[in-house]
Order: C-alpha cells, then structure tokens, then sequence
C-alpha cells in the first residue's frame, strides 16, 4: 500500500481533499483528528484520562499513545488491500514520523497545504460540525503555533529524501486538487487519481 502524508495549519483543507481523493476506488482517506473524537464519542477511551484530558483541552497526545494508535488504524487498511491512504493529520512532528516509520512503513510522499493564515483561521472557525464544537481562535492560534513550529523540520527530513511537495490551497477544492495532482507527478498515475476525475468535481 501506498502511503501518503497530508499536512498543513489548521483549517487549510486537509480533511476536505482527502475526502475528494478517497473518491478514487481503492484510495482511502483517514483524519486522524475525526479518528479520535468517534471514538471518544463510541466510549473507546473511557478508562484513558490521559487521552480524554488531551482531547478536552485540544493538546496533542503524547507519542506513546498516538504513534500506536495510528500504526493499528493504517494496518487495518493494509489488510483491507488498500491501494493508497492518505493521512492527514500525521506526522505533527518529526519524532512522530520517526517512530510510526520505524514501526510501520515510511511514507512515500508528504503533501504540504500552503494556505495563509488568515484565509486558515477563516476557515477553521467556519466549521459547525457538531464533533469540532470547541474550535475557537484561541486554539486556532495555539494549533498554529504548534504547526509552523515543526514544519519546517518536517520539510528538512523529508525534502532532503525527495519525498515533499507544497500544494498552494488557496482557492476551492478543484483547483487545489489539480495543483495537487500536478505536484504528485508520476504518484497520480501509479495509484489510479486522473485528472479527469477531478474535473468532475464541482466545488
């Protein structure tokens, strides 16, 4: 299976172009933030205070806790004879990606959203999904913090191995799906996404 790495601020689309690109047959998109809230709201993690006071306040969990349960998530994709995930969410930093890549498998590319902040803050406090109900500003900026703090780490672990792409993700989910496609060069056709299949979107 094929593994990919979407990342970028908050509110830069990363759920909403990987929902598009699970369109594709045989290619999946799995959010680790929406991963989680179900399975809080499904009782998983009743007996876990540490994971239930982590996604209380919006803090990340600890590498312990999240590297195991991502590793599980995607295994079951891999048994599901999955083509390609894409993740979002995963690696926040480079320790994270260390350990899952040493457990797991390495990603094969890493798919940076490049979307200003303002347009990113806009966004993300435009959510009224009823599971996103503590999205405020206050931890739009303490998530943003936490982003640009690491992503330039992540750029140098993975652009030195050939394996980073920014995607500008300014303008509506068709456009920023070409532009994807484009960055992805040779990936698009290896794992079944076309273009044409884009143009069939309509927002």
């Amino acid at each position: 299976m094929y593994l990919f790495s979407l990342i970028g601020a908050p509110g830069s689309g990363k759920s909403s172009i990987g929902r598009k690109l699970a369109e594709s047959e045989g290619v999946y998109h799995l959010s680790i933030g929406d991963h989680l809230r179900a399975r809080r709201e499904a009782g998983d993690f009743d007996t876990q205070a540490e994971i239930l006071e982590a996604l209380d306040h919006g803090r990340l969990l600890d590498n312990k806790v999240i590297v195991p349960l991502v590793v599980a998530e995607v295994q079951k994709y891999v048994e599901l004879g999955a083509i390609a995930l894409f993740i979002d969410g995963f690696p926040r930093r480079v320790d994270q990606a260390q350990e899952f890549e040493t457990l797991h498998q390495r990603f094969d590319l890493v798919v940076c959203l490049a979307c200003p902040e303002d347009v990113a803050k806009e966004r993300y406090l435009g959510r009224r999904h009823p599971q996103r109900l503590g999205d405020n500003e206050e931890l739009f900026d303490s998530r943003m913090r936490e982003y640009l703090a690491q992503r330039d780490f992540l750029k140098e672990r993975y652009a030195g191995a050939g394996r980073w792409e920014e995607v500008v993700s300014i303008n509506n989910i068709k456009e920023t799906l070409k532009a994807l496609l484009a960055a992805m060069d040779n990936w698009s056709f290896i794992i079944g996404l076309e273009s044409s299949s884009i143009d069939r979107i309509r927002h």
